[in-house]
């Protein structure tokens, strides 16, 4: 069985505006890409890492941290107005016309989740290639321990070709089963659920968002999430047809709330540098329902 390649892409640009060049502001002792570029090389799950940036000193730094940088991006597809899908559309075309390389997946790792874990990038990647292979485990993936995903890695690797009994004739590999998903994209909680978020009517009163169902406990109301901008990973053809990461066949991986800081204000920034000063964890973090 041929070895799937994941790629791993991660988009840095160097005109931030909430927090100026925060892609290689130090947090922790360290560059913010850093964070991202140490957790996917140590998940050991990617076929290759690659940087996307349009600025030299960011593609610096994540050399120097191990990333590839294989080249530097237009400086239009670095803008404000840019859609995010863009530059790894560019990379994906860049790669394929210049080294003939085509990842079976594309895997979106954003700097600003810099608490994202190690595990949590290999689970993700566990799971969606578990999904490839007939795993027919549907809707929501819950992080668990590195032994249960190093398992489930080897239960992957494990899997061969199907074969034709005897009478029937000689060994035929059977065509690859259609995944279940094409996509899986990290998501956590809400702060609050919709049933509990108001909009301002036309008299400028207060108005449910969602019609009121009677259910006024958290623990009575449906389970809904939010994307946390983590972990965006999408089958590349799926990705190349559709130009989304979020396609109408796509699952959620969800992650506990810490690991979900995206870091877009300086106060997210302060959040992050607490947890890490501390040494913050999400298993010392009691369960509030």
């Amino acid at each position: 069985m041929a070895q799937t390649r994941i790629l791993g892409i991660i988009p840095a640009r160097g005109g931030s505006k909430g927090i100026p060049r925060k892609n290689i502001r130090l947090l922790g002792g360290k560059p913010l890409l850093a964070w991202t570029i140490e957790a996917a090389l140590e998940a050991g799950c990617l076929d290759r890492l690659i940087l996307t940036t349009e600025d030299e000193e960011i593609a610096a730094v994540g050399r120097k941290y191990g990333c590839e940088v294989p080249f530097l991006r237009p400086a239009e597809l670095a803008q404000d107005s840019t859609p995010g899908i863009e530059p790894v559309l560019h990379a994906l075309r860049w790669l394929a016309e210049r080294e003939g390389y085509r990842p079976d997946y594309v895997l979106l790792l954003q700097p600003t989740s810099p608490l994202r874990r190690a595990e949590q990038i290999r689970e993700c990647a566990a799971r969606m290639l578990a999904k490839q292979f007939g795993s027919s485990e549907p809707g929501f993936s819950e992080s668990v321990t590195a032994k249960s995903v190093s398992a489930e890695l080897a239960a992957v690797k494990s899997v061969s070709a199907d074969t034709v009994s005897a009478k029937s004739g000689p060994l035929i590999p059977p065509r690859p089963p259609v995944p279940p998903c094409d996509a899986l994209v990290s998501v956590t909680e809400p702060d609050q659920p919709p049933e509990w978020m108001f909009r301002p009517g036309e008299d400028g009163f207060l108005r449910p968002l969602l019609p009121a169902e009677g259910a006024a406990r958290r623990q009575e109301l449906p389970a809904t999430w939010v994307l946390n901008g983590a972990l965006y990973l999408v089958r590349t053809e799926v990705l190349l047809r559709e130009r989304t990461f979020m396609p109408a066949r796509v699952e959620g991986f969800a992650m506990d709330r810490m690991s979900s800081l995206d870091l877009d204000s300086p106060w997210d920034w302060q959040m992050a540098e607490c947890c890490l000063a501390r040494k913050i964890s999400p298993e010392t973090l009691p369960r509030i329902r």
